[in-house]
Formats: C-alpha cells, sequence, structure tokens
C-alpha cells in the first residue's frame, strides 16, 4: 500500500469517529410511536376476550325481538295484515322475517360495540343505550301483540 492510501484510511477514520455510525443511527429513527386510544380502551374492555355485559346486553337482544317476531307472527299476525306499514313484516316468510330480526339486533350489537371503542369518551359512556333502547322496544310491541284482543274470523 502506498503513504496516500494509508493517509486516504487514516482520514477516513478520523472522519467517520468510533461511535459516529451508532449515533446517527440513533438520531435518525424516529421516536416510538404511542398505542392509539383504541388500542388502549379494547385492552381495558376486553381483558380476557369477552365483554359480559356486551354479551349480556346481545344476548337479551336476541331473546327480546324473538319474542317480538313470535308474537308478532302467531298473535297479531291477522290484525297486522289490513296495517300498511306492517304489511311488509307480515309478507315476508317466517325465515326470512327471523333473518332480518336477528341481523337488524346483531346491527344494534354492533353500534353498541363500537360506541364503547370510541375515542369520544361520553360516546363510550354511553355504549349502553341502543341495545337497551333495542330490548325496550322489542318488549313493548311484544307485550302489545299479546294484550290486544284476536281477531275474529
Amino acid at each position: 500500500m502506498g503513504a496516500t492510501s494509508i493517509l486516504g484510511l487514516l482520514v477516513l477514520t478520523a472522519l467517520a469517529g468510533t461511535g459516529s455510525q451508532t449515533q446517527s443511527r440513533t438520531s435518525e429513527l424516529p421516536e416510538r410511536p404511542k398505542p392509539s386510544v383504541r388500542y388502549e380502551v379494547r385492552e381495558k374492555l376486553l381483558p380476557r376476550g369477552v365483554d359480559k355485559k356486551l354479551f349480556a346486553l346481545a344476548l337479551g337482544g336476541q331473546g327480546a325481538a324473538m319474542f317480538d317476531v313470535n308474537t308478532t307472527m302467531g298473535e297479531a299476525k291477522c290484525r297486522i295484515e289490513n296495517d300498511p306499514l306492517a304489511r311488509w313484516a307480515v309478507c315476508l316468510p317466517t325465515p326470512a322475517y327471523v333473518a332480518v330480526a336477528v341481523a337488524m339486533t346483531s346491527a344494534v350489537s354492533l353500534v353498541g360495540l363500537e360506541m364503547r371503542r370510541s375515542k369520544n369518551g361520553w360516546i363510550r359512556r354511553l355504549w349502553w343505550v341502543p341495545q337497551v333502547a333495542q330490548i325496550g322496544i322489542n318488549t313493548r310491541c311484544a307485550i302489545t301483540n299479546i294484550r290486544n284482543t284476536p281477531c275474529v274470523p
């Protein structure tokens, strides 16, 4: 090796320094991202995988919806056939009517779940309102179907 090669290596070594590569890499890295609020809320709400309150309200909603479906298709069918607003429900075959009721109740449960995971604190506190309202409405409709007098043929 020539004198210029050795001199060039010494200059490069002096410029690079021993710890400059490590310092430049750490200074180029962005700071560690903080977990999102949604992730933190999910960890608080679902520590073991299942939220018991949400699950209980979802089951209660399905039960109230099935109670309403049974009374609508049984007791009130002949009375509702003359009602133009309820005709679409009665004209459906029973399996389709049950499927629509289950789908609507599941949608309300998903709305409650998304409200529970919301970033806004006031929405998180009111996550149970849609499910309780749905249970109340279905129960009230079922009781109304039972209390009304059966139609006379």
